[in-house]
């Protein structure tokens, strides 16, 4: 492609990309208005070599094909105003002994990845619960059908949700699915059975072989702790001529409990690990871009307001150039937590990606929800730097207007943002 150096920057103008053409010494000749705004250059002329545009790699950027062109790499970019990009740079030889370089900004692409891992591992960890979970269920359901006891669960639409084979067998017919009012039928006195609950000795017929089993029955809701729970289990010991165990069922009683209230709390640990953010212990962006939504449309339903602010970690990358990445986690968790105690139950934070965060702020204007950031903001600065490793944020600020689609709303805290990374971080900018 032939770029004079003296040409009009017509044909850089048009290209969709970040455009820059150096001499043959590596100085900038040439830069297209994107460039310009993108690394801060201002008009130009200029005196800025690629040692001052790529500080962390050596003037000969990339290897050479042979034929003037070099293999696309990866870099950090930094622009004049310190601000620092993550880049994909394509080099290509020009007219005059100059060389053109399309730079792309890979940050938000980064930022994009960055999220998606994290969503990823938490994923990935749900999902081992998940597993662990189904397992302890089947073998609970191979320990149970193996009884020698019936055992019938009916559910709040008064159906058998699960039968096992004692229980088919006493009855002489597959339950599941029947309606509660059939298994009554085939038991003696149900018509004085109570809803609630039933301990006793009862008659079960089996009607295809005409015949009558004396049992001991027992019926409770499923959770002993929860009185709204309308899941019955159905226990029927058979009874012979002596005297039935009655201590044996006791013991199944409270094991059955006990087996309960475990599978609960761990059905409550797998929702938890799947809406929280691993590192950080806060929402994951998942749940947070969910608060977000339910926020909003509770807003626009009943005329509240709602505010939000992203803010980032500033320079953090030289955090974890300079102390290494396990410092940087910690930085992180230390953000988070003094974070949390700024907001006080008046909003939630997530990690919206990488060192970035979000804060949901119902019932918050927008001068509040500034307030809250100043605060959020001089807390920690002051705290991480009694923890030895300061760290600055800095923060946009936006507020919901009526009509705005949830992605508008992040858009403008985003580039209020961004205008604060431009004018110099650690500050507080609202959108307009």
């Amino acid at each position: 492609m032939n770029v004079p150096g003296s040409s009009p920057d017509a044909l850089l103008e048009s290209l969709p990309d970040n455009a820059l053409v150096t001499n043959g010494q590596g100085l900038l000749i040439q830069a297209n208005s994107r460039a310009r705004e993108t690394l801060s250059l201002g008009k130009g002329p200029w005196s800025v070599t690629l040692a001052d545009l790529f500080p962390f790699r050596d003037q000969d950027l990339g290897p050479s094909q042979g034929d003037g062109e070099r293999l696309p790499f990866e870099d950090i970019a930094r622009g004049l105003d310190g601000r620092e990009l993550r880049v994909l740079v394509r080099v290509s030889a020009t007219a005059a002994n100059s060389q053109l370089w399309l730079v792309t900004d890979l940050t938000n692409v980064q930022d994009d990845r960055q999220g998606m891992i994290d969503f990823m591992a938490d994923l990935t960890t749900a999902q081992a619960k998940i597993r662990e979970y189904t397992r302890q269920i089947e073998v609970f359901r191979r320990i149970v059908d193996g009884m020698d006891q019936g055992i019938v669960l009916t559910d709040a639409d008064q159906k058998v949700a699960f039968a096992n084979a004692f229980a088919n067998t006493l009855f002489g017919a597959n339950l599941m699915g029947s309606p509660v009012a059939s298994l009554r039928a085939l038991i003696s006195s149900a018509s004085e059975m109570p809803q609630d609950g039933l301990k006793g000795e009862v008659l079960v017929l089996d009607e295809g072989r005409g015949r009558q089993t004396r049992c001991y029955l027992n019926v409770a809701p499923l959770s002993r702790d929860d009185d709204r729970d309308h899941n019955l289990v159905w226990t029927f010991f058979e009874l012979t001529e002596e005297i039935a165990n009655t201590q044996a069922f006791i013991d199944f009683s409270a094991e059955l409990a006990l087996l309960n209230r475990d599978l609960r709390k761990k059905h409550e640990e797998i929702l938890h690990l799947s809406r929280t953010d691993s590192l950080t212990g806060i929402a994951n962006r998942r749940s947070i871009l969910e608060m977000l939504e339910r926020a909003v449309d509770f807003g626009a339903a009943h005329g509240q307001d709602v505010s939000i602010f992203l803010f980032d970690v500033d320079r953090f990358k030289e955090v974890n150039d300079q102390f290494g990445h396990l410092t940087g986690d910690e930085v992180l968790r230390s953000i988070c937590r003094l974070a949390g105690s700024a907001l006080d139950q008046v909003g939630t934070l997530g990690r919206y990606g990488g060192e970035e965060f979000l804060v949901v702020l119902p019932g918050a204007d927008l001068e509040q929800a500034r307030i809250l950031a100043e605060e959020l903001r001089l807390r920690i600065q002051k705290g991480t730097q009694e923890q030895g490793h300061q760290a600055t944020v800095t923060l946009g600020v936006a507020g919901y207007r009526k009509g705005q689609k949830v992605d508008e709303l992040l858009s403008e805290a985003d580039r209020a943002l961004y205008q604060g990374k431009e004018s110099g971080r650690n500050r507080v900018v609202v959108g307009r």
